[in-house]
């Protein structure tokens, strides 16, 4: 919880200066998600048993409908960061949160 309120205190004060955009905030965190992502996912395959002629990237999943759900979401979280104030941002991004986890 705590990297997450840096993470959007940290958003803010790039975004509200104007030191950033948007989108290039949007980018670089999406870049940076894949590569953590990326190790992590390496790393998991080289603890479990191979599968003959399988890759790392194949066995664990993925498809298109999710990569579509996190881009909106990436762009709709940077977008907000600008538009709305932070006190109904904060609910927002909480209660949408715990929406897409219920469900």
């Amino acid at each position: 919880m705590v990297a997450f309120a840096a993470n959007s205190v940290l958003a803010r004060l790039a975004l509200s200066n104007g030191a950033i955009s948007a989108m290039a905030y949007a980018g670089i965190r999406v870049v940076s998600a894949a590569c953590i992502l990326a190790a992590i996912l390496l790393w998991r395959a080289a603890r479990t048993p191979s599968q003959r002629g399988s890759s790392p990237w194949q066995r664990f999943g993925g498809g298109w409908g999710g990569a579509a759900s996190f881009a909106l979401y990436v762009v709709a979280f940077s977008a907000a960061y600008v538009v709305v104030q932070t006190a109904p941002g904060a609910l927002i991004l909480f209660g949408s949160t715990q929406f897409a986890m219920l469900g």
